[in-house]
């Protein structure tokens, strides 16, 4: 599913209820988020300590996973080689860990116009959802967003910072079971 950042909090929580009351019992408990997703983040950081060095970090319940830079050549959502490379480290992780929403955020530099530039995060988060799905995630845990420019790392004055700005970040977020 693909995502308009402006809409992003309520569709995901739909995305998230939705499959929260589908898991059923299989869903986490309050109660067990935490350890669950310590599990989960020391398992990504074992993984990625074998070559992709990629920044792993917790923001409340989630994991954030990234930025990963230089994703992308400008004007392209053909996934770069680094981002394959990390992309395929993680997807066993991200199987293994199926109680997670698997949330790809993607950005742009600010070469281009605005609205080419939402249009092309979109393709290159749908880009990186499909390869995902390739390697066996579940399409319906996975969630695609495009920031297009927004939320750039460093600004766009070289080459190099705005290969940096074509990034991916992947959020992981536990579903957990609706309190009855």
């Amino acid at each position: 599913m693909v995502l308009d950042p402006r809409n992003l909090s309520t569709a995901r929580k739909k995305r998230e209820d939705a499959l929260t009351r589908h898991m059923d019992s299989d869903a986490l408990t309050p109660n067990n988020v935490g350890y669950y997703m310590e599990v989960e983040e020391a398992d990504l950081r074992r993984q990625l300590s074998a070559g992709a060095h990629i920044k792993i970090a917790k923001k409340d319940a989630n994991i954030m996973i990234g930025p990963i830079g230089r994703a992308f050549s400008s004007g392209s959502s053909q996934l770069g080689g680094k981002l394959r490379t990390a992309l395929d480290t993680i997807a066993p992780v991200l199987m293994e860990f199926s109680k997670t929403l698997v949330i790809i955020h993607a950005y742009t530099d600010e070469s281009g116009p605005t609205e080419y530039n939402q249009a092309l995060s979109i393709r290159r988060a749908t880009a990186v959802a499909h390869y995902l799905l390739k390697a066996g995630v579940s399409s319906s845990r996975l969630l695609a967003v495009g920031h297009g420019e927004t939320g750039k790392a460093v600004s766009n004055g070289t080459a190099k910072d705005r290969a940096k700005n074509r990034r991916i970040l992947i959020e992981l977020a536990p579903l957990v079971r609706q309190r009855s």
